[in-house]
């Protein structure tokens, strides 16, 4: 299993650069997927069939991408990702006019901060039919306040005015800590987020937004609005319930590469994945949630908890019906319990664990000095009423601008 794995990330990592860049945001995105494609099919050991017909799949995906001729082949691949449901992008249903109340420029007169917002896998910061209008209508609910939404891969190589690895793809394929470091870049290079702003994240996005609070926050997040973030992680491959004995198995093939450091560097869900029965290698290697967590051999970072407990609010917005985060009690800082199979479905929530009785990161600072608060929606991921983010954002985002 491990050898046709590797044996895939070493074909796309020995590409020459001119092949890569040939290659369009589609084919690279295929890429992403057919790798997770094989991290699913090829999770039972016994069944050497199933590997055989993931590599198959895989090499359809890739010549499909090198024999398309048309535009109409061109938007069969892309909807062929889209029906992937490896993410769910956040959607939105009021008709909102593109300049509804929404100024570019902010002035000194600006009533509230600007906001930030971070999209999550599957998604990207222009899609049309989520993201873009959220930006004008929140801009517009907050009497036409600076709003932007990051787009990653904008720091890797461009060809023909398209980064080789766009803001599409780094959602599955950049790392965390690179998805942070340039997210920092950029909110620094924005002159109209020099005193500081609020933040959205959804689902995947919170952790880029919780990595940039603990390891820049220069400018500052001064509110924080979760919307279903994984921010203690997964035990699992979205979407599937790893109380099931076929998703026990994949999982166990996840976790033997979730924590190799190449399918950490090439596949993003790998950096918040932690297996609570193989916390060794979680804590040692884990790239990214561990370190964030002040887990690993390295010991407590202060700068972590300090930049942490200066937030002045923390909105966690957990989705009852969540079937892509697993646990969803990730989204509300709870999590399965050490060193006990998922199978017995015994958890915490955050005033159980240790990083609240420890305050390893500074959360428990937050929430006993109540600027922590716990919100809910009924539905699946990512699905919520505009009325319900209004309220939120009225709420959290109304603090005088500095």
């Amino acid at each position: 299993r491990r050898s046709l794995y590797s044996s895939v990330v070493a074909w796309f990592l020995s590409m020459p650069c001119q092949r890569l860049c040939r290659m369009s945001r589609t084919g690279l995105l295929l890429v992403a997927v057919g790798l997770h494609w094989l991290v699913l099919c090829g999770s039972s050991p016994a069944d050497t069939a199933q590997t055989d017909e993931a590599r198959l799949y895989f090499e359809s995906l890739l010549a499909k991408v090198h024999r398309r001729k048309s535009v109409s082949e061109h938007d069969q691949l892309l909807e062929e990702l889209t029906t992937s449901a490896l993410g769910v992008p956040v959607t939105f249903g009021d008709d909102v006019p593109i300049d509804a109340n929404y100024r570019k420029e902010t002035t000194a007169e600006d009533k509230y901060l600007p906001v930030v917002q971070m999209h999550g896998l599957g998604d990207f910061a222009a899609n049309p039919l989520g993201m873009l209008p959220l930006k004008f209508a929140i801009s517009r609910w907050l009497d036409g306040t600076y709003v932007t939404n990051i787009a990653l891969g904008q720091s890797l190589p461009v060809v023909g005015g398209i980064p080789v690895v766009s803001d599409e793809l780094s959602a599955y394929f950049l790392s965390l800590q690179k998805s942070v470091d340039e997210f920092a870049a950029i909110v620094r290079n924005d002159t109209k987020l020099r005193n500081g702003f609020n933040a959205i994240g959804y689902s995947q996005g919170n952790l880029i937004i919780r990595g940039y609070v603990q390891q820049y926050n220069k400018p500052p997040v001064a509110n924080w609005i979760s919307m279903h973030g994984p921010l203690l992680g997964v035990a699992g491959i979205p979407s599937c319930n790893t109380t099931t004995l076929l998703c026990q198995q994949i999982d166990e093939f996840l976790g033997y590469l979730a924590y190799d450091s190449v399918f950490q560097d090439w596949f993003t869900p790998a950096d918040y994945y932690k297996d609570v029965m193989k916390l060794l290698e979680y804590e040692s290697s884990s790239s990214f949630l561990a370190d964030l967590n002040n887990e690993t051999p390295r010991g407590i970072n202060e700068t972590y908890v300090r930049n942490f407990q200066s937030l002045s609010s923390l909105a966690l917005v957990k989705a009852l019906g969540d079937e892509t985060v697993f646990p969803n009690d990730s989204e509300w800082l709870g999590f399965f319990v050490d060193n006990v199979p998922i199978s017995e479905n015994m958890k915490y929530n955050f005033t159980e664990s240790k990083y609240y009785k420890d305050d390893l990161f500074g959360a428990a600072e937050l929430y006993d000095t109540g600027r922590m608060h716990f919100h809910s929606t009924d539905g699946p991921h990512m699905a919520f009423t505009n009325e319900f983010l209004k309220a939120l954002v009225l709420q959290y985002f109304t603090d005088p601008a500095a």
